[in-house]
């Protein structure tokens, strides 16, 4: 039987492999490594996704198909995780938070970027017109999810409106 150096670096490989996992189960013991994994941003993005889609108001088949609408979604996973490392106060039902904006944003707006300061929800994206910022920001008022909602916008110069929400 012939080994090469290949062979040999695969099973150092292995063996090191092994002994760094054994390393961590001694010192985390089973029950940490699972705390570990249960605390992981990436499960909590998956559970806070799944919990989105199971929304009674939400088409999870429309949500994860159409691209739009899904990196929409992967934006305000990704605010809410930032949220929950920076220890912001998010509200406990973030999923109903998404919906509310998610419904009251219709099909005009484009929203950009979902981000958690203190007790605030800050909101920005682009509107075809000053008019569509603002029936947004009325049906967010009209849906009384938020206790108080400002919006801030402007014109570019390429006449493109930008907004952004403070929802509180």
């Amino acid at each position: 039987m012939r080994v090469t150096v290949m062979d040999t670096v695969k099973r150092t490989t292995q063996s090191l492999i092994a002994a760094m996992l054994a390393a961590l189960l001694i010192l985390l013991g089973t029950g940490g490594l699972a705390k570990r994994a249960a605390e992981s941003t990436l499960l909590m993005q998956s559970r806070f996704a799944r919990t989105v889609l199971a929304q009674d108001s939400m088409n999870p088949i429309r949500m994860v198909t159409e691209p739009q609408k899904l990196n929409v979604l992967l934006k305000f996973i990704g605010a809410v995780t930032t949220a929950y490392i920076n220890f912001e106060m998010i509200p406990v039902n973030e999923a109903q938070t998404f919906v509310v904006l998610f419904e009251s944003a219709g099909d005009d707006i484009a929203i950009e970027s979902f981000a958690y300061h203190g007790k605030k929800l800050l909101v920005t994206g682009t509107a075809p017109t000053a008019e569509a910022c603002e029936r947004f920001r009325d049906a967010l008022e009209d849906k009384r999810y938020f206790s108080s909602v400002a919006l801030h916008q402007y014109t570019t110069t390429d006449d493109e409106i930008r907004f952004e929400m403070e929802c509180a």
